[in-house]
């Protein structure tokens, strides 16, 4: 039925916010981080995969923005203090 279904997808949606905000805090303690972003079209519009990954850790922000507006609101670039290896874009400075 829809509501099993609902109710599968709701679970899903939690468990994945609680992995999401883990994976942000273990990257958040690493030495070193690689920073980079790809686009996307989503509803026949260009939108950004914005990635940052360490480790084993491979964190991905859906955003319809490339530059500095998206990495503010993914959360972790601007609160990150370690090494963040990049490809020299402007906005990553």
């Amino acid at each position: 039925s829809e509501a099993t279904i609902l109710k599968y997808v709701m679970q899903l949606h939690h468990t994945l916010a609680a992995w999401e905000q883990s994976a942000i805090e273990q990257l958040l303690q690493m030495p070193a981080m690689h920073v980079d972003e790809t686009s996307l079209w989503v509803d026949r519009k260009n939108h950004w995969i914005h990635v940052c990954s360490a480790g084993y850790i491979t964190y991905k922000f859906l955003h319809p923005k490339r530059g500095l507006a998206a990495i503010e609101a993914s959360g972790v670039i601007p609160r990150y203090g370690g090494v963040i290896i990049h490809d020299c874009w402007a906005s990553y400075l």
